[in-house]
């Protein structure tokens, strides 16, 4: 996928952004499972990036940083009773 504008996307652009989202909110959900019911914890690491709190001139896309900082979300609401300790 090239980058583009905020002006050139178009909705499949922005479905491949974000489907990331959904696919790294279920498959944590998944792995939290595991390490509930082994009754261990662990650590998920999150990849973010920094267009996700600033943007640039260079900035890939507005959707691509609308995603991340989606992740940025879902990583820092993560709540504390969690046996996963997770970070981006």
């Amino acid at each position: 996928m090239r980058l583009k504008t905020f002006l050139d996307h178009e909705v499949e652009d922005y479905d491949s952004y974000h489907d990331l989202n959904r696919t790294t909110f279920f498959l944590t959900q998944t792995v939290v499972r595991g390490m509930v019911a082994s009754g261990q914890g662990g650590a998920i690491v999150n990849v973010g990036a920094m267009w996700a709190h600033q943007a640039l001139a260079v900035t890939p896309s507005s959707a691509f940083s609308m995603a991340k900082a989606g992740l940025h979300a879902f990583t820092h609401s993560w709540p504390s009773n969690s046996p996963a300790r997770v970070s981006a």
